[in-house]
């Protein structure tokens, strides 16, 4: 969810009562408009998220998302401002269910990266808004010995047996961060392009 303090906590409860209990069609347009705030900011932060998914898209980088949250949620979440297209797979590491995948579950972020991303890309930028997740994953990386780790200003690199690279933004490992921004979105054109 994001940061917003705009509301006070009655109000976010019944908001979040009209979330989880109607389709997205059958919500108020009343409370869909302050949903879609709640969760996602203003129109500007919506905006600027689609732009950079075109961005994205159009340069071929295949996205995933793996969140705590539960699946229902997610597909929900990105429904409201009509984003789904742009991922590949959506992930609940909590309940181990992959979105359009039936019969098959993975518990954990780290496991959902090594076995379905990691078998297909060998350029991959980790990027999380707790970052206890990760520094979990990373040093999960950085701890096979066989695995070269680089540092610079911006990220850290993990290459593994000199073929797939995993890019951690340093900000993303800050624990004051919250929320995707700007800055990240250039950050992964910068290092996936």
């Amino acid at each position: 969810m994001y940061k917003n303090l705009e509301f006070d906590k009655n109000y976010i409860y019944k908001l979040s009562n009209e979330f989880y209990n109607k389709s997205n069609d059958d919500i108020d347009e009343i409370y869909k408009k302050d949903i879609i705030k709640l969760i996602w900011g203003n129109d500007e932060r919506i905006k600027n998220i689609k732009e950079n998914l075109k961005i994205l898209k159009q340069n071929n980088i295949t996205l995933f998302i793996s969140s705590k949250g539960e699946l229902y949620s997610i597909i929900k979440s990105i429904n409201l401002i009509n984003i789904s297209n742009y991922f590949k797979i959506i992930h609940s590491s909590n309940s181990g269910k992959l979105y359009n995948i039936e019969n098959e579950k993975i518990y954990g972020k780290s496991n959902f990266i090594m076995n379905y991303v990691f078998k297909y890309y060998n350029k991959i930028l980790y990027i999380d808004d707790d970052h206890r997740d990760a520094l979990s994953f990373y040093s999960y990386l950085q701890s096979n010995k066989e695995n070269e780790c680089i540092r610079n200003d911006e990220y850290d690199i993990v290459n593994i047996n000199n073929d797939i690279k995993y890019y951690f933004n340093k900000q993303i490992k800050n624990p004051y961060f919250g929320g995707i921004n700007n800055e990240i979105f250039d950050s992964i054109l910068n290092i996936m392009i």
